[in-house]
Order: structure tokens, then sequence, then C-alpha cells
């Protein structure tokens, strides 16, 4: 019989209610003549002694799947799974040469940092990501952070300041008014502009990829990066992280952002080169920046992002809201069901 098998990183599935509820949602591959079961990699959540690292997500965003090592045990668990379906654990060579009979792997998060590429195309093995899966609730925080910092809504709580009087740094310009740059426009960027459509503001985006027609259609005009860079009131990261994106944006696109303009980033840290925005910031060469992600994580409590005044810091939290284990699982469900019926997959990444 066929098998699909599902693996808990300690963190997604970590207890027997998960687990059964997760098992639940895929019974229905026993229609389709196939078995599934969960395992837990073990390994996956504990950092080498040394280690720079304060979770093993961040370990697997700058050192990549390859670095992991598995149990005999947790191999052999997977040695009969012609489907394996991952959060954040790691997927590199070593458990694909443990599997002989695999041929799809599906990854419950847009990003694929924690599967060894190289290593799927050389056995051919279809590798599917779930695009989207807390686009809901990053881009409704994205939105809240542009608010929030263009209102100065943290700087006038009560409870922060003690202090409640009516006073403004800048009387801000009303949303309308505002041109804000959505650089990436796909599902998440999308649904940024949709939220922000309703305030009446101008929108635009860069996207290497983006289909000008549609975007025009929901009044997004597409632009180039420098044109984004120049012309926003507000700047908001929704690329994907990849070799290219690396340090998309850094000292020289932050001198070409208006002074009074402010950077939002609920993405990747590593889109921004964070010396260069940190130099940005403490200069006030622009106005300010809203941050969900950063290059170490946590963040550490003598970063220097601390000692500004003109940043909100979040603790990488946007997509933490409605039932993200469902989120997780849904779009996964879907391509499952697709592969083992033979029908054409949406979510393929290594066409």
């Amino acid at each position: 019989m066929r098998k699909v098998t599902i693996i808990s990183d300690g963190r997604f599935a970590s207890d027997e209610a998960t687990i059964k509820d997760v098992l639940d949602q895929f019974s229905f591959v026993k229609e389709l003549d196939a078995d599934v079961q969960l395992v837990t990699d073990k390994l996956y959540r504990i950092l080498p002694e040394g280690s720079n690292y304060t979770t093993p997500d961040h370990r697997i965003e700058f050192e990549g799947p390859t670095v992991f090592d598995y149990e005999p045990e947790f191999l052999e668990s997977l040695k009969d799974s012609e489907v394996i379906i991952a959060h954040y654990s790691a997927v590199n060579k070593k458990m694909m040469d443990a599997i002989p009979g695999l041929k799809m792997i599906g990854i419950m998060r847009s990003g694929t940092e924690n599967v060894e590429m190289d290593a799927a195309k050389e056995k051919g093995i279809i590798v599917c990501n779930s695009p989207g899966r807390v686009s809901e609730p990053v881009a409704d925080y994205t939105v809240s952070l542009i608010l929030a910092f263009h209102r100065c809504i943290t700087k006038k709580d009560m409870v922060i300041t003690k202090d409640f009087n009516r006073t403004f740094p800048k009387n801000p310009k009303l949303i309308k008014d505002m041109t804000i740059g959505l650089v990436g426009f796909g599902i998440i960027g999308r649904k940024v502009a949709q939220r922000l459509s309703g305030f009446g503001c101008r929108l635009l985006a860069y996207d290497p990829f983006i289909n000008k027609e549609a975007a025009e259609k929901m009044g997004v005009e597409a632009v180039s990066l420098e044109q984004l860079l120049k012309e926003s009131d507000c700047v908001t990261m929704h690329a994907r992280y990849m070799e290219e994106t690396k340090d998309m944006i850094g000292k020289e696109q932050f001198a070409m952002m208006k002074p009074d303009a402010f950077i939002v980033n609920t993405a990747r840290s590593r889109l921004i080169n964070e010396e260069a925005m940190l130099e940005a910031l403490q200069n006030h060469q622009i106005r300010g920046a809203a941050l969900d992600v950063y290059d170490e994580e946590p963040l550490p409590l003598d970063s220097k992002f601390f000692e500004l005044d003109n940043v909100i810091l979040s603790p990488h939290i946007a997509g933490t809201a409605g039932d993200w284990t469902r989120l997780t699982i849904a779009a996964m469900q879907e391509e499952v069901e697709r592969y083992l019926k033979g029908e054409a997959l949406k979510f393929q990444v290594n066409k």
C-alpha cells in the first residue's frame, strides 16, 4: 500500500490531541488506497553546542537543510514512504537516500528553505509548497503596522508613555493621500493591496513576475524598484527570500527613499540588509521602520534596534492568528489528493 508520512518537527503536531487531529485531516488518503502515519523528528529542535542560533528554524534560514542529521530509528520509519509532508524539519539528501520509493515532498509553508532542492531534482522527486497558508493574518498584520507607525499609535499608548497629550512629532498625511509601495506582489502582496485599496491611497508594486493587467484591475501600478522607492511614503516587503533577493534593499536603496518615508517588513529579514537599515534609521535618513523579522531571532536584548525611537518592533508574530495548524494543513491536503489521483499539481515548485 502507498504510504504518506507526516513529519512533526516538535512544534507542529507536538501533542497527542494535535497529532490525532492532523491524522484525522489526512484520513482521506485511505479512500485512495494509501496509508498515513505521523512520526517525530526528535533531533530537529536540538541545536549544536555553542550554536549562535536561538531556534532551529533560524538555523534552517541561514545554513540550509544539509547540516541536519536524523536518528536511525526515525529514518527507518520513513523508508516505505511515497510521500512525505514536513513543516520546518530539514529534508536533505540523507533523508531522501533513506527513502528509495520517495516520489513527492510536501512542505507545509510557502518557503522551501528546508529542502535540499538539488538533491530532489537529481532524484526526480516532486517538491510542493503551501503558498499563502498564513496570508490572511500576515496581510492583516502588515496593514496594522502601516497604520500604527504612520499614526504614531504605539507612541501615544498611555500605558507605554504615561503621557496622554495630543501632540504629534508631525501632522501625518491622510492615508488616501499616501503612496504605498509593495515589494513583491504574490499572494500576500495582493491581499495587502486589497486591504489598502479601501483607503483610496496610490498603490505601486514591484515584482519581476507581476501580471501587469491583473495589477491594474486591482488599481495597482506595476513599476521598477527604483521608482517605487523614490515615490513611496511607505515601502512594505512581500518578496520571497532566495539568493537573488538577498539584500535587495541596502544602502543604495535607502538613499533613494524619501526622508519622511518608512519601511515595513513582515516577510524575511534578509530581504533587507540589516546593517544598512540600522544606519539609515540611526541617521534619520528615513522616517523609520516597522519590523516583525530580524537576522537574529528572538531579537537580542542588546540589539541596537532597542536604542532607536523611530521603530516598531514585534517578535515575528504576523502569521499567528486563527487556527494556524489547520491553515498549514489545508493547502497540502488538496495537493496530496491531486498527487494520489494522478492529477496535475497546483503547487509544484520544481517543475
